[in-house]
């Protein structure tokens, strides 16, 4: 019973160890400042309306040929006890791609599938794999990516995504308190068991 005993209590100090390391790691982790552009990444053709859009998406490279410079701003608040909200501000200048169209949208652009494409415009997509971003573009999904599409005006652009995710540092004091709790009640019912098997145990050799 002695080494069921320490058997258990190992256990529970290891699981109380791992939660903490977890729950440090999440605490003190932090996403690095980054510069972000955005750059023609592709081109998408519409026969209805003999339309060419010119997609304009996000990098973190800034040898495109033509591009601009993207600012990210992100903020959090705390939702409830488990969960924070955060949103992030995009904001950005299509000005440079409205001054370059001709060489953006060149002859052989425009001429596509032995279709010739007069109308011309311009598209922002941001990308992600996350399907909890939310915003107020048009929201499609393409394999495993959502993409949030915005048409591009002449000039600055804001986009706003929020996101709402887990708080770590209350989960993993959940887990934690349900770790000791659970094992706490183990224990007590082994001593329990083990208090009545000792006094049956003397009133039989009584």
């Amino acid at each position: 019973m002695k080494r069921g005993y320490r058997i258990v209590c190992i256990i529970l100090v290891l699981m109380v160890l791992l939660s903490i390391s977890f729950l440090c790691y999440a605490c003190s982790s932090s996403e690095e400042d980054t510069k972000y552009y955005i750059y023609v990444k592709n081109y998408v053709y519409d026969e209805d309306t003999n339309t060419v859009t010119a997609v304009l998406g996000f990098t973190t490279e800034s040898d495109k040929e033509i591009s601009s410079e993207a600012v990210f701003d992100s903020s959090s608040t705390q939702d409830n006890v488990f969960y924070y909200k955060q949103t992030t501000y995009i904001s950005f200048s299509t000005s440079i791609f409205y001054l370059k169209v001709d060489e953006i949208f060149i002859d052989d652009i425009k001429y596509h599938n032995d279709v010739l494409y007069n109308n011309t415009k311009f598209r922002v997509d941001y990308v992600t794999s996350l399907k909890s971003i939310k915003s107020d573009g048009k929201v499609t999904r393409s394999g495993k990516y959502y993409i949030h599409s915005y048409d591009a005006t002449n000039g600055n652009m804001n986009i706003t995504l929020t996101r709402r995710y887990a708080n770590q540092a209350s989960w993993y004091g959940v887990l934690i308190g349900c770790s000791v709790a659970g094992l706490t009640i183990g224990l007590v019912i082994a001593l329990c068991v083990k208090k009545k098997k000792d006094k049956v145990r003397e009133q039989e050799n009584a």
